[in-house]
């Protein structure tokens, strides 16, 4: 691949590089070499959403009728996101929950076979539904219906999804790597990566403690307001005035 070719090059010739996190911060600075002075980690900001209006919005007419709650997951489906313990981990909380499915919603890409796999391996494979992509409106929706949003990846530069969960008023279960617990704070419950026994347990005491849900759920507001597109436009100027100043 080139690309890599070409950071070290424009490093070398004394570029200044921003990074969505300090773990991708510190992965730029031990893997390139880079001056830890010319490395700023400024955070993106999310965008809030409308919540959904009454009898639920979009996420209604998408699924089916016997869907009482549901975890959701949004993004490419790719290894990386790591779909297959989910699914595996669904299996276990959807025993003696009929009417909880658990929601896949992102376009099909390479990881698309290992999923396959995994939902024709689940005991209750009616109840795990793969919509594909959906437009904005109906993955808002999607987002904030869910009961709880997981988010088992195996490396993450930033999170938006689980963010924006978190913004809507969602619980969010994901995985501790990469920049998720830097940008998700205390606001998220954390499960180790690949672990199905214990992504199911968190699970499944989100979808049967109302008042756990309800805290992770004033949490995840709080951290969420923490991200906004002004805070990052103002880390970004700093960053071009301190690389100005820097050439004087």
């Amino acid at each position: 691949m080139a690309y890599p070719g070409l950071i070290r090059r424009a490093l070398h010739r004394g570029a200044w590089v921003h990074t969505p996190s300090q773990f991708v911060a510190n992965e730029v600075i031990e893997v390139f070499g880079a001056r830890p002075e010319r490395v700023r980690a400024v955070h993106h900001g999310i965008t809030p959403h409308p919540a959904p209006g009454p009898g639920g919005g979009e996420w209604r007419e998408v699924l089916p009728t016997w869907v009482e709650r549901y975890v959701v997951f949004v993004g490419t489906v790719e290894p990386r996101k790591d779909l297959p313990t989910l699914v595996r981990a669904f299996a276990a909380v959807a025993k003696g929950r009929p009417g909880v499915a658990l929601v896949i919603a992102g376009r099909e890409a390479w990881g698309q076979a290992q999923l396959d796999e995994a939902v024709a391996a689940c005991p209750v494979p009616h109840q795990v539904l793969r919509l594909g992509r959906v437009d904005d409106p109906v993955r808002d929706s999607l987002v904030a219906g869910a009961t709880v949003l997981a988010y088992p990846s195996r490396y993450e530069g930033f999170g938006f999804p689980p963010l924006e969960a978190m913004a809507a008023g969602t619980a969010v279960v994901t995985t501790r790597c990469g920049a998720l617990e830097e940008v998700l704070g205390d606001a998220a419950r954390f499960v180790d990566v690949g672990d199905a026994d214990s992504l199911a347990q968190a699970l499944g005491e989100l979808l049967d403690d109302d008042g756990t849900r309800r805290e992770l759920v004033r949490r995840g507001r709080h951290q969420a307001a923490l991200y906004t597109w002004e805070d990052c436009a103002g880390g970004l100027a700093q960053l071009y005035r301190d690389a100005v100043d820097a050439l004087r």
